[in-house]
C-alpha cells in the first residue's frame, strides 16, 4: 500500500489510503452488500445520510429550482421507461 500512496499532506494521504482500501474488490462487494441491507431497511435514511452529502452542491441548487409537479412528472416517466427488476 505504501507504493500506492504518494507523499502528500496528512489529510490527502489518509484519503488516498482510504480510496485504496475501499477500491479492493472484496471490500467493494462487502460495502455493496451492507449498503443493500441499509437500503432495504431505510431507503430514505440512506438517501439523506449517504447520497445527499455526496451530491455536488451545484446539483442541489439546480434541482431546488424544479417544481414539485416537474419532479413528479419525471418520476412517472422514469417508472414507465425502467423495466421492473422483479
Amino acid at each position: 500500500m505504501d507504493d500506492e500512496v504518494k507523499h502528500v499532506s496528512g489529510r490527502k494521504a489518509w484519503i488516498q489510503m482510504c480510496d485504496v482500501v475501499l477500491a479492493k474488490e472484496d471490500n467493494v462487494r462487502k460495502f455493496a452488500e451492507a449498503l443493500q441491507g441499509e437500503v432495504d431497511e431505510s431507503p430514505m435514511g440512506v438517501f439523506t445520510k449517504i447520497v445527499m452529502p455526496l451530491t455536488p452542491r451545484q446539483l442541489e441548487i439546480e434541482t431546488s429550482a424544479v417544481s414539485t409537479e416537474e419532479v413528479a412528472r419525471q418520476l412517472k416517466e422514469m417508472n414507465e421507461t425502467v423495466p421492473d427488476a422483479n
